[in-house]
C-alpha cells in the first residue's frame, strides 16, 4: 500500500539537504508535530493520491496553483491562512467534532467578510481547475494553501498531511455555529480565548495565529503582483519524495523560497526573508497604529505579555512556533482510512 503520510511544503532557502535526510526528518517529525486527538470526525483517506509518481505530480500541481494565485494577488496570502484557520478551529474538543474538513464553504458568515469570501472563491476555482488532473479535495487544497502562505513569505517548512474527505454540509462538521465563525477582527480577546479553549488550545496559540495573520497582512499590504512561470507538473522533478514532498533547493528558482516557481513579490523587504517576529516587535515599539490584530494583541494583558516574550526572543522562534501550531490545528478531528489494505 502506498500510504500518503506527510506532504511537506518547503522553504529552506539556500540550504542544501539530501533526500535521505529529508525523508528521515519527515518520519521523525510526524509524531512530534502532528499530534492526533483520540476521537475525530475529519476523515483522511491515506491512499487518495495513489502511488509515488502520482503523489509527486499532485503535490507539484497544488504547489504551482497556490503560488501562482498568491503571486498574482498577494492579498490572498493572509486570506488563505485565515480561512484555513477558521475551518480548522470549527473543531470542538468536547465530543471531538469538526476540524479542517472544508465545511467553511457552507458558512454564510464568510460572505460578509470579503477577504475570506475571495479566498474561498479562489480555492474553489483552483479545485475545479485541478479536478481533471487530480481528485484533490477542497479541504486538502485549503490546508495546503494555508501552509503555503507561511512559506511564500520566507517562513519555515510546513508539514501538511493530505487525504481529507470533504464535508458535504455545514452540519457534517463540528460547528460552533455559523454565527460564531472565527473572526480575529471582530471578536474580543475573551471571545477568541473561549473559542480556542473549546478546541483544546490556549492563549499562546491564539497569539501565535493572530500574530501570524497580522504579519501576513503586512506583507500583502506592501507586496505587488508578480509574473509567474508555468511548468509541466507531470515532468517537474523538484519534488524529491512523494512521501515527504520536499524539493531540493535549486539556484535561481525564485526569490521567496527554495522551490518557488513564481517571481518575487515586489515590496517584500528581502529575498527569502525569514518569517519572524518583526511584526510583534513593531507592535511593542510603536503600538497598533489602527491595526485590528495589533489592537487585539495589545489590548489584552495576557496576550500582550506573550507578544512581548516573542518580541524579545530570536526572530525565528516565532515562525517556528507558528508552524508547529498550524500543523497541530490542521489535523484536529482526524481519523484515517485507506482504500486498499
Amino acid at each position: 500500500m502506498a500510504a500518503l503520510n506527510v506532504i511537506a511544503l518547503t522553504c529552506f532557502a539556500g540550504q542544501q539537504i539530501g533526500r535521505r535526510q529529508l525523508l528521515a526528518n519527515a518520519a521523525l517529525s510526524t509524531s512530534a508535530l502532528l499530534p492526533l486527538p483520540a476521537r475525530a470526525t475529519v476523515a483522511f483517506d491515506m491512499s487518495r493520491y495513489g502511488d509515488r509518481e502520482l503523489q509527486v505530480a499532485t503535490l507539484n500541481r497544488l504547489k504551482q496553483a497556490v503560488r501562482d494565485a498568491a503571486s498574482a494577488e498577494p492579498a490572498l496570502i493572509p486570506a488563505f491562512f485565515e480561512l484555513a484557520v477558521a475551518d480548522a478551529l470549527d473543531y470542538r474538543r468536547s465530543g471531538a467534532r469538526g476540524g479542517l474538513d472544508g465545511s467553511v464553504r457552507f458558512a454564510q458568515a464568510v460572505s460578509a467578510r470579503p477577504p475570506l469570501a475571495r479566498a474561498l472563491s479562489e480555492v474553489d476555482s483552483l479545485q475545479r481547475s485541478l479536478v481533471k488532473q487530480t481528485e484533490v479535495t477542497f479541504a486538502d487544497l485549503l490546508a495546503y494553501a494555508g501552509g503555503q502562505s507561511i512559506e511564500i513569505v520566507g517562513g519555515p517548512k510546513v508539514l501538511v498531511q493530505l487525504g481529507r474527505d470533504d464535508a458535504s454540509s455545514a452540519s457534517s462538521g463540528g460547528g460552533r455555529g455559523d454565527e460564531a465563525l472565527l473572526n480575529f477582527d471582530g471578536a474580543s480577546a475573551d471571545e477568541l480565548r473561549a473559542a480556542f479553549a473549546s478546541a483544546g488550545l490556549g492563549s499562546r496559540e491564539l497569539m501565535l495565529l493572530a500574530g501570524a495573520l497580522g504579519a501576513l497582512r503586512e506583507v500583502a499590504r506592501v507586496a505587488k503582483p508578480a509574473k509567474v512561470e508555468t511548468f509541466n507538473a507531470d515532468e517537474d522533478d523538484e519534488t524529491t519524495s512523494a512521501l515527504a514532498g520536499y524539493a531540493e533547493p535549486q539556484q535561481g528558482k525564485g526569490a521567496l523560497g527554495a522551490d518557488v516557481r513564481m517571481g518575487a513579490l515586489d515590496g517584500v523587504p528581502s529575498s527569502g526573508a525569514p518569517f519572524g517576529s518583526a511584526y510583534l516587535r513593531g507592535l511593542i515599539k510603536v503600538g497598533a497604529q489602527g491595526d485590528p490584530i495589533g489592537e487585539l494583541l495589545l489590548g489584552d494583558a495576557e496576550l500582550r505579555a506573550i507578544v512581548a516574550k516573542y518580541a524579545g526572543e530570536k526572530p525565528a522562534q516565532f515562525g517556528k512556533d507558528v508552524v508547529d501550531t498550524f500543523q497541530t490545528i490542521s489535523t484536529l478531528g482526524k481519523v484515517t482510512s485507506t482504500r486498499n489494505s
